[in-house]
């Protein structure tokens, strides 16, 4: 979890929004030499202005309310809503207090989530089919609740065998890159169907 909130702190202290943008977020490779196995931790970012802002959060919303996640509980706050593959398509969301001193939080179970509605909301945030899919690999994708921004946080870690634990490094590295690649590309498409509108 810590590596989850690590990677969210540095997302909102980097993400700069002009139109749409998908931007990679610096990664790191991951060798676990007693475990033998190696990898990558990235992470991207999903962020715009405008209209573009306005589809975002309301994308997001509509999230959180298909998952039964109220925005306030025990006098925390809904910041945050997670999409875990990994944990089944479990929709988590993570609450913070109003009061920035207070240490508290809470990280809530939503209700569940049918299939063919996390598939529709992820795609209109700019995720493209197939990445709920890989299950495989630790991986995150959320929604900020008061800004327009979603990510996905992706752990690759794989077990190195007989191969050089620089090139399983680079194979993790670049399934990541692919996904990067069809989120750019799922960006473009859907904003030009828009304007054709």
């Amino acid at each position: 979890m810590g590596i989850r909130f690590a990677v969210l702190a540095g997302l909102l202290a980097s993400a700069s929004a002009f139109g749409q943008q998908v931007t990679l977020v610096q990664g790191h490779p991951i060798y676990h030499e007693d475990g033998d196995e190696a990898g990558v931790a990235m992470a991207l970012s999903i962020t715009a202005d405008d209209g573009d802002a306005a589809w975002l959060l309301r994308t997001c919303e509509e999230l959180r309310s298909v998952a039964r996640l109220e925005r306030e509980q025990d006098g925390l706050r809904l910041e945050t809503i997670f999409v875990v593959p990994y944990k089944s398509m479990a929709v988590e969301g993570y609450y913070l207090p109003a009061d920035p001193s207070s240490e508290r939080s809470a990280l809530v179970a939503g209700q569940p989530v049918a299939r063919s509605s996390l598939d529709r909301l992820v795609a209109r945030a700019g995720v493209p089919p197939g990445v709920l899919d890989e299950t495989g690999v630790e991986q995150e994708i959320s929604c900020q609740t008061a800004e327009p921004l979603w990510t996905i946080a992706w752990t690759d870690l794989r077990r190195v065998g007989g191969e050089a634990p620089e090139t399983v490094i680079d194979h993790a590295r670049s399934r990541f890159l692919a996904v990067h690649q069809g989120v750019v590309a799922t960006v473009a498409t859907r904003r030009l169907a828009r304007a054709d509108r």
